[in-house]
């Protein structure tokens, strides 16, 4: 187990390194994942498993909340990790429109990628 802090204030545990053979995530290149995301106390309020299928997004363009960008970037398919995320690199003094997120939040998501394209 690796930990990582960035200056941003973005926290990562790697438990499992990428695979050597799959490309590097880097700016435009989409990335197929499985997460859980909750909040400090547990609580659960997104989940790839519960939607039943991998989240996939195009990295670096702004499709995902800044800590992903910044936590995804360098990494390879098969790596897993947690990121820890300040309310700055998330939904800030906001929360999320649909209130599963209050506020000022630190949100923790697991996560596991599943592969690199592009």
């Amino acid at each position: 187990m690796k930990e990582q802090n960035y200056d941003s204030g973005l926290k990562l545990i790697i438990t499992k390194d990428g695979e050597n053979q799959s490309p590097v995530i880097e700016k435009g290149k989409m990335v197929y994942t499985d997460y859980v995301g909750y909040l400090e106390d547990g609580t659960v309020f997104s989940s790839s498993e519960k939607n039943g299928e991998q989240f996939a997004f195009r990295h670096g363009v702004g499709q995902v909340i800044p800590a992903w960008d910044e936590a995804f970037s360098g990494k390879q398919a098969g790596a897993e990790f947690t990121i820890v995320t300040p309310p700055e690199l998330a939904y800030k003094d906001i929360g999320s429109r649909d209130g599963s997120i209050p506020p000022n939040s630190i949100l923790v998501f697991d996560i596991k990628v599943r592969g690199v394209e592009g």
